[in-house]
């Protein structure tokens, strides 16, 4: 029962990125839809343009946000998947544990990181 509650308590932990992440691209989008009359104005006049790009930009930011979230729900949902099958593995064979794993890589990356920069 303990390892299950270990498994649910990091699939747990991976939702508050998530939700960052959301929250980033809700962040990032709306300068652009608040200034977009701003970014799209000309100097010397020029057509009135700018609100067909405000429309443009209030027609595509849910879009652009539902994806978002789309992609985000994807790769939770595959951390999930491939954490519980790395702990159904390391139950087998105790090397393929997520902390084994993760301290190898770690491990590798710094020493091809620092043979690389010789």
């Amino acid at each position: 029962m303990g390892k299950f509650e270990k498994v649910s308590l990091k699939s747990a932990a991976v939702v508050h990125p998530m939700i960052m992440r959301i929250m980033l691209v809700v962040l990032c989008a709306a300068p652009f839809f608040l200034l977009s009359l701003e970014a799209f104005a000309r100097a010397g006049g020029g057509g009135n343009d700018s609100s067909m790009n405000a429309l443009l930009y209030i027609i595509l930011w849910p879009f652009m946000v539902i994806y978002g979230a789309y992609v985000s729900l994807r790769v939770f949902l595959k951390r999930r998947r491939v954490s519980s099958a790395l702990a159904e593995m390391a139950r087998v064979e105790p090397q393929w544990s997520e902390e084994k794993l993760s301290s190898f890589a770690k491990e590798r990356f710094e020493l091809l990181q620092s043979l690389w920069g010789k």
